[in-house]
Order: structure tokens, then C-alpha cells, then sequence
């Protein structure tokens, strides 16, 4: 990640779009941290990280929800400790708010700021499908976009007039398949899950539904919050290689 090419290009600008993947990282290291060691001062912490997250870079609204779907997941998959991981989550939820701090009162006086611009950039409104023809809909609109960003990450270049390339080398996009193909093959340890479900959701949400006017897939710019999580994807192949290669 440190040698990316788009990750350094980004890291050059003025923008606050690279900032949000460092307090992401950071959660997410003391989270699986915290549920290894029990320790409160690691939950503590990785609430923290997530809290000042928010002082940054808009894409950051999302990341709420994945703890929250981390959350669920851990209580359904691992629910022998749900009693205590449920106390945890507590705390970083508190944390959450400690981190977030001054600016959680601005929200709090101006509700439609926190979530407004996000769903005024919406490609597709936010509602349940109430029909066939609706889900047909949604799919003719959001299907190409999703597609366009998938060839984004080693064939088409960003159209976000700040990257001029696509997101990866071939090489390191062959990697990305297979470490995806790994982490869904392991989707019930906590730490694979916690990837896949940042790394799909900012590609999802980000770089799918959100969208600006007359812009046209990928916007590789929204993807940045999500830049960890797909060179931990990319590093996960070179570490079993690496693993079975010691075994042996």
C-alpha cells in the first residue's frame, strides 16, 4: 500500500478524501485486537479512531453502518460471547461519541447535514422495491455503474479528474480476485468478515450510488476509505503462499 500508485497520488493532494483510510485502519486493527486480548482499552480506543473519522472526509458516514453490520455479525456467528461482545460494542459506541466530540453537537443542531449531501448525490433514492418492475429498474440503473466499477480497479482509468488510471496493476489485480476468493472462503472469522464487508460497502455505496451530476463511473476518488481493505484483500494470497511455505 505505501509503493500504490493511486494511494500515494491521492496521499500528494490537498484533499481529506486519503485521511479517513488511516482512522478506518485504525479502528479496525484494535477492534479485532480488542477481540482477541478482551481488553476494554483496545474497544476503547478503536471507538475513538472511529470518532474523529468523522472530522474528515464525507465517505466516512459509512463506516457507523459497517460496525454495526461487524456488530450483528459477531452476535449471530459467535454468539457463545455475545454477552460480553455486546458490553464491548458498548464501549466503542461511547467512544464513538467521545472521538466525535464538538462536532456530533453541530449535527445534532443540523440534522439533514450529517446524511443531506450523501443522499442529494444519490443515483438511486433509497426505498424498498415494491415490484418486479421496480427491481428491474434498479438494476438497469445501478448495474451498468456497479460494472463500469469493477472494470475500474485494472481496465478503465478514474474519471474523477483527480486519478488518471485505473486503481491497480494487472498483476495486483489477479491478487485482489484471489484474495477475495480467500476472504469469502473464511467469511466466518471476524477479521475477513470486517474486510469484506468495508471493502464491498465503499464500493457499493460510494462508489456506486453515490454519484455527481453528469459524472460518469468510476470515481475512484470515493473508493478511499475502502484502500486498506483491498490491499489487505491483495496481501492475503502472498500470505498464504508465505504460510503454507513454512509449514512445509
Amino acid at each position: 500500500m505505501a509503493f500504490s500508485v493511486s494511494n500515494v497520488h491521492y496521499s500528494r493532494l490537498a484533499l481529506d478524501n486519503i485521511v479517513t483510510q488511516f482512522f478506518w485502519a485504525t479502528c479496525f486493527f484494535f477492534l479485532l485486537r480488542g477481540l482477541r486480548s478482551r481488553r476494554p482499552s483496545d474497544w476503547a480506543l478503536a471507538g475513538v479512531a472511529a470518532g474523529l473519522s468523522e472530522y474528515f472526509y464525507y465517505g466516512t458516514r459509512l463506516l457507523p453502518l459497517i460496525l454495526l453490520v461487524f456488530l450483528l455479525f459477531v452476535l449471530a456467528v459467535h454468539w457463545q460471547h455475545a454477552r460480553q461482545y455486546l458490553s464491548s460494542f458498548l464501549l466503542v459506541a461511547g467512544s464513538y461519541f467521545v472521538g466525535f466530540g464538538p462536532l456530533l453537537f453541530h449535527f445534532i443542531r443540523n440534522p439533514n447535514l450529517y446524511f443531506g449531501r450523501g443522499a442529494s448525490l444519490l443515483i438511486w433514492p433509497p426505498h424498498s422495491p415494491t415490484s418486479f418492475a421496480d427491481i428491474a429498474t434498479a438494476w438497469k440503473t445501478i448495474g451498468p455503474v456497479f460494472s463500469e466499477n469493477l472494470l475500474g480497479i485494472s481496465t478503465h482509468s478514474s474519471q474523477d479528474i483527480i486519478f488518471y488510471a485505473p486503481l491497480l496493476l494487472p498483476a495486483e489485480a489477479a491478487l485482489l480476485v484471489l484474495g477475495v476468493a480467500l476472504l469469502l472462503w473464511h467469511w466466518r472469522h471476524p477479521a475477513a468478515f470486517l474486510i469484506l464487508a468495508s471493502g464491498l460497502g465503499v464500493l457499493l455505496v460510494g462508489g456506486t450510488l453515490v454519484a455527481y451530476q453528469n459524472s460518469v463511473p468510476p470515481l475512484i476518488n470515493h473508493w478511499t476509505p475502502a484502500f486498506p481493505a483491498f490491499y489487505v484483500a491483495l496481501a492475503a494470497p502472498v500470505g498464504a503462499w508465505t504460510t503454507v511455505g513454512q509449514r512445509s
